[in-house]
C-alpha cells in the first residue's frame, strides 16, 4: 500500500473527518467505503445510500453503526440480525418516548413492520433483540418471537399473558415452553390458545394432562 492510499485510509476511518469529506471518500472504492460505513461521524444520507451497495462487508459494517437511519437499519436487519443486535442504538430504543417499535401510534410502514416480523422469526436473531422485539406493540412482531424456538423461557412466560390470543397460541405451540407455562395456558379461556396446547409438539404434556383428568 502506498503512502497515498494509507493517507487515505487513515482519513477515511478519522472521526473527525467532515461528513462531506467522508462521503466523497466513500466513493473511491469499497475498501474506504467499508471504513466510512464505520464512521459514527459519517451523515445518515451516506450511509443510506451505501447500504445499496453489492458488497456484503459495508452492508453488514453499516448495520453496527448508531447512526444509520432506523428504516435502513430493519432493512439490512433481516439479512443482518447478529450485526443489528451489536449496534447500540437498539438499546436506546427502550428508552425513547414514543419509539417506533411501542407506540400504539405506529407510523412505521408495513414493509418495515415486515421486515420487524422477518428479524422476529430469524433463528439467528440474539436473545437481547428478540427481548427488544417482544415489548413491541406491532402484533406481528410479538407473534414471531413468541413462535421463535430460540426464545427463551423468560420472554415466553412474559408473552404468555400477552392480551392477544393468537401470540399465547403460539407460545403455547413454542417447542421451548415449559410443563408448568403449558399448564396455564391449558385453562386458557381462549380456545384457540387451549386447542394450541395439544400441538403435537406437546404431545407428552397431553398424554400427562388427559391422565390427570
Amino acid at each position: 500500500m502506498n503512502e497515498t492510499s494509507l493517507n487515505l485510509e487513515q482519513e477515511a476511518s478519522n472521526e473527525n473527518t467532515s461528513p462531506e469529506r467522508l462521503a466523497e471518500l466513500a466513493k473511491m472504492n469499497d475498501s474506504f467505503a467499508c471504513l466510512v460505513a464505520q464512521n459514527i461521524n459519517t451523515y445518515p444520507e451516506t450511509l443510506t445510500q451505501l447500504a445499496e451497495s453489492e458488497n456484503i462487508e459495508i452492508r453488514k459494517t453499516i448495520v453496527r453503526n448508531p447512526n444509520t437511519p432506523t428504516e435502513t437499519l430493519i432493512e439490512l436487519g433481516v439479512e443482518f440480525s447478529e450485526e443489528l443486535a451489536e449496534n447500540p442504538i437498539i438499546d436506546l430504543w427502550l428508552l425513547e418516548d414514543n419509539c417506533f417499535l411501542f407506540s400504539q401510534k405506529n407510523e412505521l410502514k408495513e414493509y418495515d413492520e415486515c421486515n420487524l416480523a422477518e428479524i422476529a422469526s430469524n433463528l439467528k436473531t440474539p436473545i437481547n433483540l428478540l427481548n427488544i422485539l417482544a415489548q413491541s406493540s406491532i402484533t406481528s412482531v410479538r407473534e414471531e418471537v413468541a413462535s421463535n424456538p430460540k426464545t427463551t423461557i423468560s420472554i415466553l412466560e412474559k408473552l404468555a399473558t400477552d392480551s392477544d390470543n393468537y401470540i399465547r397460541g403460539e407460545v403455547a405451540k413454542n417447542p421451548q415452553t415449559p410443563m408448568i407455562l403449558l399448564e396455564k395456558l391449558a385453562d386458557d379461556s381462549n380456545n384457540y390458545v387451549r386447542v394450541a396446547v395439544t400441538e403435537p409438539q406437546n404431545h407428552i404434556f397431553v398424554r400427562l394432562f388427559r391422565k390427570n383428568q
